[in-house]
């Protein structure tokens, strides 16, 4: 699911919050080894939305994800508008090649560029890890 959170930020963070649960706290994230992404380029964004002329932007638009008890947030800013794509651990599919990150968290697809290939290694493989185990805290 997509939102606009730079309007009502509040209410659009409680709603993202029910979906993919608390963010893990300082304690958790060093126990786990569970930290937010690098930084990803954005190169398209396939949606329903108006989003998708996203690829024919000339500003370069970056993403991070932020990975939760219950699923995975992905934040970036476009267009002096901030956006939030986030749904479960259940609903997310990824594939990864050299420089190029495909996921889709929904109905949303989005493609990206690696931009730093050992930091996203250790994303994937945080990422598999709560998939895997399913942390309930």
């Amino acid at each position: 699911m997509i939102l606009k959170t730079s309007i009502d930020s509040k209410s659009k963070f409680f709603e993202i919050q029910e979906v993919c649960g608390k963010s893990f706290n300082l304690i958790e994230k060093f126990s786990y080894g569970v930290f937010g992404s690098l930084r990803y380029r954005i190169k398209n964004i396939f949606t329903k939305t108006t989003l998708s002329e996203i690829s024919n932007y000339n500003s370069i638009v970056y993403a991070n994800f932020e990975i939760r008890k219950k699923g995975l947030v992905m934040f970036f800013r476009f267009k002096n508008d901030q956006y939030a794509i986030f749904g479960r651990l259940n609903q997310i599919t990824f594939q990864s090649s050299k420089n190029k990150f495909d996921i889709q968290i929904e109905n949303e697809l989005i493609s990206l560029e690696i931009l730093n290939s050992k930091k996203h290694k250790s994303f994937i493989s945080n990422l598999t890890k709560i998939r895997s185990q399913n942390i309930k805290i």
